[in-house]
């Protein structure tokens, strides 16, 4: 496990909660452009985490680049606002995970302990 992973699922759910709020804050063009710049910037982070958990990465980056796409334009009003919120709240829900699974795995052992041989009464 790469030591920024954990950094860059965090980044990916602090984008996510930001799309969301920029859904509630700003209207019009410039909550969509807010959002295009913001689901780049996811797409960035999920793409960065490629190697290191392929699955969740490619999940999130397909997630971000739909946001980017709606946010460009192929709906409109309150479809378009909606939409943008759902893709953040995804996004954010996948950075939470993404962090929870390198948690979960284990820590590589810094040092290595020599094994020892029993040593069986005769």
């Amino acid at each position: 496990m790469s030591r920024s992973y954990p950094l860059l699922t965090l980044a990916t759910a602090v984008v996510g909660a930001l799309l969301v709020i920029d859904t509630l804050a700003f209207g019009g063009s410039a909550e969509a452009w807010i959002a295009f710049g913001l689901s780049l910037a996811a797409l960035g982070t999920s793409a960065a985490t490629l190697r290191t958990n392929a699955g969740h990465a490619v999940g999130t980056s397909l997630i971000s680049a739909w946001t980017g796409l709606v946010a460009l334009g192929i709906f409109a009003g309150a479809t378009q606002t909606w939409l943008i919120f759902a893709g953040g709240a995804a996004i954010g829900v996948s950075g939470v995970v993404g962090n929870a699974l390198a948690d979960r795995r284990p820590a590589r052992a810094l040092v290595s302990v020599p094994s020892t041989p029993s040593t069986k009464a005769a």
